[in-house]
């Protein structure tokens, strides 16, 4: 499968359109500013089960000024236009084709009309899909609880983040399953082919409480399921995160122990799935998804699926090398870790590195490929640490003390909190004062916390750690340069600093030269990065005590002044439109 994407100059316009299975993302540049534009409509021709259907797209947002609209109000944006030139299509499902048309609205907020000399002709049909190159598949939940659709899915969430926990942990309960997304519905789907089909699976994982992935385990039986159970992440020697999924396992599967915690962490998500026999590896899924319910649910995550046999060889290799050690991390797993297991997969090449490891292998090729990088860099990081971090790295190519500064690099990603101390500033100095000229933006996850026009209040940050845990963007993803000639992608449930890669048991899988991965990450990326942006800067300003005036869409076509005379915003159209 190609690229699943389009760009068609249409007079003054381009447009670009990504997807992967679960959104699609479209791009467009006007060409400049067009007077009285007060933003554009967005149609989409939307082909399912053989039906085409012609549809404007709708959103939530209305013009300042407007007073008396119930939050979760969708309108037409030919009648709510979209000030932006980037939009994120979730209401597009799995298996759609759908095309794009991107029309000028001008006028007044309440008489506007087409304008028929600044339009798009519609973009090439692309599908809603998670497969990706030959042997390669991609998947990703909704797991963003700092939300409007969750307020209005889940009312009175936002007070309680408790009702939440509780939501997600009832099998069939809407609200589960749609944060689970694709995610978990693949999960389940790789895990009931291989036992309808006679397979073996292996596993090695973190943590397991979801009810649904635990039965599925316990439903091959100890001849067929092989478990390799970490003890989570505990404070003292003896204590056990897993201990009552343990029990449940315990005489129905085949269960081994790795107790590494509080030393270390057994922190790999890996399944493998064998021929009948147990011994010939077919498929590997890794990724930052832990088997829990707020790994799938409420955590922004993904899944990689390698149905390659190459490529899953070295994942059940490793198995039996963790199995090997038992509860420790004798210095033959380090040596073996060292070396990368390299194959060819979907077009380009795959390396998988195993941790813990010695003198950060793997950090240090990964530092090369981000030092490569000529057009920009996208990241989802969890928890990477304050120094030696792949974070470090990205920032320093923005810093003019850098060897490999670059201040044309577009740079932008998401971290679920600050890693800076006072010693290492790593992202704590990011509102310096060539902020917006410098092309790097580096955001926290941030709720609305208070009632807006158009907004319901949200879900704080503070309520999230308060009543449903610490990870709300867990992902650990890096992708470069993903529209050039080297794209890469590197994911896994590597935290992408030194204790992954010294301590830790781990694994990063860097992907080279896969363009339609990397457009599928791409998507991703952006969709977490558009939610949370907004949000973050005006807590920010909050915070610094400047407050707010947002009350909905500006009525003046001042609002395209920023793309067409503000440098980052024009290098940011650039890099997308590539």
């Amino acid at each position: 499968m190609g690229i699943n994407r389009e760009e068609k100059p249409v007079g003054n316009f381009k447009v670009k359109v990504l997807t992967n299975g679960d959104d699609a993302l479209i791009i467009w540049d006007s060409g400049g500013k067009i007077p009285n534009c007060l933003g554009f409509a967005l149609k989409r021709k939307r082909k399912r089960d053989g039906k085409v259907t012609d549809e404007v797209v709708s959103t939530w947002v209305g013009f300042d000024g407007k007073q008396g609209v119930k939050p979760g109000t969708r309108k037409p944006s030919t009648e709510w236009p979209i000030q932006k030139l980037i939009w994120t299509d979730y209401i597009v499902e799995p298996g759609d084709e759908v095309q794009y048309q991107v029309v000028a609205m001008t006028g007044t907020p309440d008489n506007l009309a087409e304008d028929a000399t600044h339009k798009s002709q519609w973009t090439q049909p692309v599908k809603i899909s998670p497969d990706s190159e030959s042997g390669i598949s991609a998947y990703f939940n909704r797991g963003i609880a700092l939300s409007q659709w969750l307020e209005r899915r889940l009312p009175g969430s936002g007070k309680n983040p408790k009702k939440l926990k509780t939501v997600i942990g009832e099998v069939g309960n809407p609200v589960r399953e749609f944060m689970g997304g694709e995610l978990r519905k693949k999960m389940l789907a790789l895990l009931a082919d291989a036992l309808e089909n006679g397979k073996t699976i292996y596993a090695i994982l973190y943590e397991l409480d979801d009810p649904e992935l635990t039965k599925a385990l316990i439903a091959f039986g100890k001849k067929r399921a092989n478990i390799i159970l970490a003890n989570g992440s505990v404070k003292k020697k003896g204590e056990d995160q897993n201990k009552n999924a343990r029990k449940e396992l315990r005489g129905k599967v085949t269960l081994y122990n790795r107790m590494l915690a509080p030393k270390a962490l057994a922190h790999n998500k890996i399944l493998v799935v064998t021929d009948k026999t147990g011994k010939k590896a077919e498929a590997a899924w890794t990724g930052s998804t832990n088997w829990t319910k707020t790994g799938l649910c409420t955590q922004a995550n993904n899944g990689l699926l390698l149905d390659d046999a190459k490529a899953a060889a070295p994942f059940l290799e490793q198995w039996h090398r963790i199995k090997a050690a038992k509860d420790d991390t004798p210095p033959n797993l380090k040596d073996a870790n060292s070396t990368p297991a390299k194959t060819s997969l979907g077009g380009g090449k795959a390396t998988f590195w195993y941790t813990p490891l010695l003198e950060e292998a793997d950090l240090e090729n990964a530092n090369q490929l981000i030092n490569g990088a000529k057009e920009g860099i996208l990241f989802l990081m969890f928890n990477p640490g304050p120094r030696g971090t792949l974070l470090n790295t990205i920032v320093e190519r923005n810093s003019p003390s850098s060897p490999h500064y670059d201040p044309s690099l577009y740079i932008h990603g998401v971290v679920n909190q600050d890693p800076s101390t006072t010693k290492n500033p790593v992202v704590g100095l990011f509102h310096r004062g060539n902020y917006q000229e410098s092309n790097y933006d580096v955001v926290i996850p941030e709720g609305v916390g208070e009632q807006l026009a158009y907004w319901q209040k949200e879900m704080s940050r503070k309520g999230f750690l308060g009543g449903i845990g610490f990870a709300m963007i867990h992902s650990k993803v890096v992708l470069i340069d993903p529209f050039g000639d080297h794209p890469v992608v590197i994911t896994g449930s590597h935290n992408l600093g030194p204790k992954a890669s010294s301590k830790n048991d781990d694994n990063m899988v860097i992907i080279e030269n896969a363009p339609r991965l990397a457009a599928m990450y791409a998507v991703n990326i952006m969709s977490l990065y558009g939610h949370y942006r907004w949000r973050f800067h005006m807590s920010q300003r909050s915070k610094n005590g400047a407050g707010h005036s947002w009350q909905g869409l500006e009525t003046t076509d001042t609002w395209q002044n920023g793309y067409f005379s503000d440098k980052a915003k024009m290098r940011e159209l650039a890099f997308w439109l590539k």
